[in-house]
């Protein structure tokens, strides 16, 4: 009974390590992608002409994509008002 119980601790503990180690090599790994995104911005930043122009350049991107978003919500809005349209008109025929 007590060997099977240290042999359960002894598993538990080679379980954790490895948890551990998993653990670890994942926070490297993340601190080495940040890293190297950070790195890859920096030469953006460098080829475009400065953190200023960087900075521009990304605000007009998200005002392009802010925009096409608006425009995809509008014509959808306007497709589901024609389709409750439809529905409305529908129900009133068969009402008659």
């Amino acid at each position: 009974m007590k060997t099977e119980q240290n042999k359960s601790a002894k598993d538990e503990n080679i379980f954790l390590n490895i948890d551990i180690k998993i653990e670890n090599i994942r926070n490297d790994w993340n601190q080495t992608f940040i890293s190297l995104v950070r790195q890859y911005v920096n030469e953006l930043i460098d080829i475009i002409g400065g953190k200023e122009a960087f900075n521009i350049l990304i605000a007009n991107l998200i005002v392009v994509k802010v925009d096409e978003l608006l425009n995809q919500i509008i014509r959808t809005k306007n497709e589901l008002i024609v389709i409750m349209n439809d529905a409305d008109r529908h129900l009133y025929e068969w009402s008659l």
